[in-house]
């Protein structure tokens, strides 16, 4: 059986403030599946799915060669489906949470643009290496 170290497993900088606002939408996404119950469509399951997967690609975004372009669209996307979500909730609980989510996204597409001005402590580690 293969030895798997765990630290291969971890995202770069876990416990970096962005990498906690990954997490956040993770369960924000989770919390939306949850309190969205018997009412939901199979589109708005497969659109929180969407979101749970670019927020965990995301969170690995330095460990491939991606363009820089569609990491951009990943983060644009990770802002636009729960804008999304919050038209096509089907309860109201749902759809303020959808709105949270988003604004808890917001700055992980605002530090897209921000990382080379801010620097290393404060900007996204992931993709320090493009400045």
């Amino acid at each position: 059986m293969p030895n798997i170290d765990i630290a291969d497993l971890l995202p770069t900088a876990p416990l970096h403030w962005t990498s906690i606002l990954h997490y956040a939408v993770l369960l924000s996404a989770l919390f939306l599946l949850i309190t969205s119950g018997e009412k939901a469509s199979l589109l708005h399951i497969l659109i929180m799915a969407a979101l749970a997967l670019l927020t965990g690609a995301d969170l690995y975004i330095d460990q491939f060669p991606i363009s820089r372009l569609f990491v951009f669209i990943g983060r644009v996307l990770i802002l636009g489906i729960p804008l999304i979500l919050a038209g096509i909730s089907p309860t109201e609980q749902t759809r303020s949470f959808s709105v949270l989510t988003a604004i808890l996204a917001f700055p992980i597409l605002a530090i897209t643009f921000l990382t080379g001005v801010l620097g290393s402590p404060f900007g996204d580690p992931r993709i320090l290496a493009w400045y």
